[in-house]
């Protein structure tokens, strides 16, 4: 029994601590990259070959000798040419529409990786024994899970997308839950309601009828599957997804098991933090008792591309202020900066937000910046600019940490008094220190779960158990219609029936008094008297 047990436990250490694992990440930000690069780390810790692919060089203190790094140039030159000016068009209102052109990039992507003759040929012989997929425009790595014979897992690094409720098999909770992409408000309108409802159902048709043969065509021609099954059928083999999100900061829903929450995975452990350069920790020791806030945007909103009208909304709203702030700013110094803004172009953010004189955090709203201001306890003052940003900040607001300000309607007004109210109420700090203490308090650590998890897929090669069976139903009977359907069917038959009856026995009435009036006006009417006749004919054809 002994000898039994050493050689099972032997078997399974050696199927988990030997796997090739290939991180997909085609169509990515370098903020995924930050993401879910512990895990990746930590995975190697353990004695997985992992393989990852991205269109980023990694800096130099991210950089493990033991990651294969993948970069083809096409890829890098795809993702490269970005998204033009993100800010400039919030102001336009055409930021939502970003969200059509990643499913662009992403069959762009799908093409870029396998008609490159070197990635091509790099991906017919290799082997891998489960790939872990950025869950966002990255299908095509489906046909090589299939190719391999290999589980594979999703990483979300966002929130749930509106198309996964259809292809997962749980309930679109539309009623209430906010659309992620677009800029709605809760409580939800009647007509919001409507587009909510509507919404998710055409991004699942726009991906199966547009997305998936066109990258199914490119997987076919590189890769030469010619029996592969379609990708919406391969989709439904997702084994798990490490969901970036965690439900104090997000809208309490339903999902099935194979959704793990590892928010916060990226978040470091206080003694394994960067120091902040000399000169920042100078700056905010020298702000006594008033302390200091922080400034970013992101990597992908230019502050410096505006106009100086909305420029100088900004300086002047924080030069009226008699604290510090530090801003991560990546272009030269304007002139009109006020003296109390230090601007640097980068700082450490986590270190910064963990400083005990930090007062607030001015924020686009970025997931990761959100998670890393709940981790530490700092009210936000948030102004989304584009992709899942008002979503985020929509929850910042509703959950009483922070307030929303909109970038594209700046006042100096809204700006400073959102401010002031962080500074100098302290139900924002107080209720921020109560998110923090939700956030952390958790079984496992992000990054363990992440680990066990992966570890488990492989253990089982996959976890198809984990899925509900509704991923089989059509959208309509996931969502009962079928089923409302038929019973209002059925009501509106009885309806029918209840009102032929009710007309007959309508005109057998009318029948019965008019030929009992006649009968009487035949026995007791005088001759040559005038006979008096009911309406009963005139009222049995006009109205039955």
């Amino acid at each position: 029994m002994i000898l039994k047990t050493a050689i099972i436990a032997l078997a399974l250490s050696q199927v988990v601590s030997g796997a090739k694992i290939l991180f997909f990440f085609g169509f990515s930000t370098y903020t995924d990259r930050i993401t879910v690069w512990p895990l990746v780390e930590a995975l190697v810790a353990k004695g997985h070959e992992v393989t990852f692919l991205s269109p980023y060089t990694p800096q130099e203190k991210e950089k493990n000798p033991k990651v294969v790094e993948l970069h083809p140039p096409a890829l890098v030159e795809v993702m490269s040419a970005g998204f033009g000016n993100v800010l400039e068009r919030r102001l336009e209102n055409s930021h939502e529409s970003l969200w059509h052109d990643f499913r662009e990039k992403g069959t762009q992507v799908c093409e870029a990786i396998f008609k490159e003759d070197e990635s091509r040929e790099y991906f017919k012989n290799a082997e891998f024994d489960l790939l872990i997929i950025n869950s966002l425009h990255n299908e095509c790595a489906y046909g090589l899970a299939y190719k391999y014979s290999a589980p594979f897992m999703l990483f979300g690094t966002s929130s749930v997308f509106l198309w996964q409720p259809d292809t997962y098999g749980f309930f679109p909770e539309t009623s209430w839950i906010p659309d992620v992409t677009m800029k709605i408000s809760l409580p939800l309108a009647f007509l919001q309601r409507v587009h909510n409802t509507l919404h998710p159902i055409y991004w699942y048709v726009t991906r199966h009828w547009n997305d998936f043969p066109e990258m199914d065509k490119i997987l076919r021609e590189a890769l030469e599957i010619k029996r592969m099954p379609p990708l919406e059928e391969l989709e439904k083999n997702t084994s798990l997804i490490l969901q970036n999100n965690h439900y104090s900061i997000e809208f309490a829903r339903t999902l099935p098991p194979l959704f793990v929450s590892v928010a916060g995975l990226h978040i470091q452990e206080p003694g394994k933090r960067e120091p902040l350069p000399k000169e920042v920790e100078q700056f905010v020791e020298e702000s006594e008792e008033e302390g200091f806030m922080y400034i970013s945007f992101g990597p992908l909103v230019n502050i410096s591309s505006m106009s100086d009208t909305f420029q100088n909304v900004l300086y002047d709203v924080l030069g009226s202020f008699n604290i510090r702030f530090v801003w991560s700013w990546n272009e030269p110094r304007p002139e009109k900066m006020p003296s109390n803004v230090m601007t640097t172009p980068w700082v450490p953010q986590q270190t910064i937000l963990a400083h005990p004189k930090i007062k607030g955090f001015i924020s686009h709203a970025g997931l990761l910046s959100v998670q890393e201001s709940v981790a530490n306890g700092v009210p936000l003052v948030v102004l989304p600019v584009f992709m899942e940003q008002d979503y985020n900040a929509e929850k910042v607001e509703r959950q009483g940490y922070g307030i929303r300000v909109e970038i594209a309607r700046l006042k100096r007004e809204g700006l400073s008094d959102a401010i002031s109210n962080i500074l100098n109420e302290p139900k924002y700090t107080e209720k921020a220190l109560e998110m923090s203490k939700l956030f952390l308090d958790r079984p496992m650590k992000p990054l363990e779960t992440a680990v066990w998890w992966t570890e488990y897929v492989l253990r089982h090669k996959g976890s198809v158990n984990l899925t509900p069976w509704s991923q089989s139903q059509n959208w309509f009977q996931r969502r009962t219609l079928d089923v409302y359907g038929f019973l209002l069917s059925i009501v509106f038959f009885l309806m029918i029936v209840f009102y032929i009856l009710m007309r007959q026995v309508c005109l057998m009435i009318l029948a019965f008094d008019e030929d009992e009036e006649e009968s009487k006006s035949k026995h007791s009417s005088p001759q040559g008297s005038p006979k008096f006749k009911r309406p009963g004919k005139y009222i049995k054809q006009k109205y039955l």
